[in-house]
């Protein structure tokens, strides 16, 4: 048992971080399955989403604590409003969504993370 114990340590210490992104593989993904980004979201390892409808508050791990994340649509910016940004697009027209735990590149802008999504 104390033989296994500093392979046990090293193991569960070291924890998964995603510093830059979390991508999901476009290819087994079908984003028209999906109602919303939130339904989508609460799918996603390492992201944490609360409330429903336009009451939903998102938060990703390992980004700094704040509000949302910031919402980029074909790299336009589109704020921390979830319920703004959800009207501005349908999941059938998305091909890659991808979660940053970072800035992303956007400064203090997207310092509670970054949710890039890209459409056809």
């Amino acid at each position: 048992m104390l033989i296994c114990l500093p392979f046990f340590l090293t193991h569960c210490s070291t924890t998964e971080r995603v510093t830059l992104s979390m991508q999901e593989d476009e290819s087994s993904v079908d984003f028209s399955e999906y109602r919303n980004l939130h339904e989508y979201l609460r799918n996603v390892r390492g992201v944490d989403v609360r409330g429903f409808g336009e009451n939903v508050n998102i938060r990703i791990r390992d980004a700094q604590e704040g509000d949302n994340p910031l919402f980029v649509i074909d790299g336009r910016e589109m704020g921390r409003n979830y319920a703004e940004t959800d009207r501005a697009f349908h999941m059938r027209d998305v091909i890659a969504i991808h979660i940053h735990t970072d800035d992303a590149g956007y400064g203090s802008r997207g310092m509670s993370g970054v949710i890039e999504i890209m459409r056809e």
